[in-house]
């Protein structure tokens, strides 16, 4: 990719561009940047055109090697961005921003460690969790169960 294609990219296409070759999905990014997904969806989107590039996964290598030959571009204002709105964003790894559970309910009932990211638990660790569930809720509809037949028994004891 060349200068002039990269200075064709907002701030928030190239922010976008980053999370997106980190292999986020968009409903974390979109949490990361404080938009929708819409409009992180529409932001890869004009990359693509942008860079005249095959797809987003494209556009995001582009730019990855643009930025790893040119480093000093890296978080830069292009044309386009509003200087006094807009603030570069320092790299964003894999993970960081995640939202973890309580540690002794992780243990109980695992759960993915890193939201947006590649799914990291084993095949017996995701059997655990719906065993785990299913099992959660039979005790749950015979709580209610048992509850309402023992308020139903009592209420006929009252009316007769």
């Amino acid at each position: 990719m060349d200068a002039d294609l990269h200075k064709r990219l907002s701030t928030r296409h190239r922010e976008c561009l980053r999370l997106y070759h980190q292999r986020y999905r968009l409903k974390p990014m979109a949490r990361m940047l404080g938009i929708s997904e819409n409009t992180v969806s529409g932001y890869l989107t004009e990359a693509v055109h942008l860079l005249n590039a095959a797809g987003r996964v494209d556009a995001a290598e582009m730019l990855a090697q643009y930025e790893t030959a040119h480093p000093e571009s890296r978080g830069r204002f292009s044309v386009g961005d509003d200087h006094s709105i807009s603030v570069p964003i320092p790299a964003v790894r894999q993970g960081e921003g995640a939202i973890s559970a309580a540690p002794g309910w992780t243990t109980f009932f695992p759960t993915r460690s890193n939201r947006g990211g590649p799914n990291d638990l084993s095949w017996r660790q995701r059997l655990t969790a719906i065993f785990s569930g299913l099992l959660l809720l039979i005790f749950a509809v015979w709580v209610s169960v048992a509850l309402y037949s023992f308020s139903a028994e009592q209420m006929g004891r009252l009316i007769h």
